[in-house]
């Protein structure tokens, strides 16, 4: 199950030679003897006043546990709250989890970020980002005297250049688009090329969110908490409609109506299913193109099919506004990232000034 009121997982484990169960939920465990009491237990501790929580707050770690509860859980999407449980639990708390709150300086944060090199320029960011809201709550909340995350400036490995978005560049983007119209399966790469949905978007597709020539994106599939696949409203949490260009219709017309779900028939395909789909098509176009003694085309994931999508919009002279509302995205910012994304670009826009 996913997020949902009281939802949660047990487990057997051994303690000091007892066997207790866990009961995990909200990045939180609790343990009795029995299921019923670590259910119990944990609404004892959701009842526990916020206010007396936090004045009991010394440990980072605890701190950062509360900030998921209070200002992420059922306040941001399913995915976005996963990303920020990643955040807090695989790279920030492991680093900072026993140290106290109020004794973080600034010179920590630093050598936090230089461990986390390795990582894309994005992963850094979204982890700095989430560290300096944990810091901006507690500074709010008195458990600190001032943010050490202020004064931190995030930049590329190459020292402040922009970072550019991974999008299929136009020769490799024809070939795969005519390798696509080749093979059975194509659609798999010409339906996230001709609509800019997410994987998850495009499974939850049904065919009676097509009319008038529109398309509804109004739902995705998620993974759960436990491993398993919903569908729930769209990451932004907002529906949004695409206009059925010709291109797409083509691509429609030759999926066979099998089911309920474009692409699953009778049951929407999971995330893991959609990226096998999508890779083993991108293969078979590959392969052809090989037989052919053309150069194959580099592999990008169906999320940059989306990139694509998006920078080739803003190359067109679609304006940001109406980019934000095809691809759904909550902030305009968002959408900037596909304006100018190479010297290239920036300086053939220069040269169109007409004085």
């Amino acid at each position: 199950m996913a997020r949902e009121k009281g939802s949660g997982s047990f487990r057997k484990i051994t303690r000091i030679g007892k066997e207790l169960w866990e009961y995990r939920i909200e990045g939180k465990s609790f343990y009795a003897a029995t299921k019923k009491d670590c259910r119990d237990k944990y609404q004892n501790w959701k009842n526990d006043s916020h206010e007396s929580k936090i004045e009991r707050i010394v440990l980072f770690k605890d701190w950062a546990i509360e900030w998921l509860q209070a200002y992420k859980y059922h306040k941001v999407a399913d995915g976005t709250y996963r990303n920020y449980y990643l955040y807090v639990h695989s790279h920030i708390i492991p680093y900072f989890g026993n140290c106290k709150i109020k004794d973080i300086r600034p010179a920590q944060i630093e050598k936090f970020m230089l461990s986390k090199e390795d990582l894309s320029f994005s992963a850094r960011r979204q982890i700095w980002l989430t560290l300096n809201d944990i810091f901006k709550t507690a500074l709010k909340n008195k458990l600190c005297s001032e943010n050490p995350c202020t004064d931190y400036k995030l930049l590329t490995k190459d020292k402040g250049s922009v970072s550019k978005i991974k999008f299929f560049k136009r020769d490799d983007l024809d070939k795969l688009i005519r390798g696509a119209t080749e093979i059975r399966d194509g659609y798999y790469i010409l339906l996230p090329l001709y609509t800019g949905c997410r994987r998850g978007e495009l499974a939850a597709l049904k065919w009676s969110d097509i009319e008038d020539g529109f398309i509804k994106i109004d739902k995705s599939v998620y993974k759960t908490e436990n491993g398993d696949f919903e569908v729930k409203a769209p990451k932004s949490g907002k529906p949004r409609i695409i206009g059925i260009t010709d291109n797409l219709y083509q691509v429609l017309a030759k999926i066979p109506r099998n089911g309920d779900y474009i692409l699953g028939g009778e049951n929407f395909l999971t995330l893991y299913q959609m990226h096998s789909r999508y890779k083993n098509a991108f293969e078979k176009i590959n392969s052809n193109l090989q037989k052919q003694g053309k150069e194959p085309v580099p592999y990008l994931s169906m999320h940059k099919c989306r990139h694509t999508y998006a920078t080739y919009l803003a190359e067109g002279g679609a304006a940001a506004k109406d980019i934000q509302e095809l691809l759904g995205h909550s902030s305009i910012s968002t959408t900037q990232i596909y304006f100018h994304t190479d010297k290239e670009a920036i300086k053939n826009a220069s040269n169109k000034l007409s004085y």
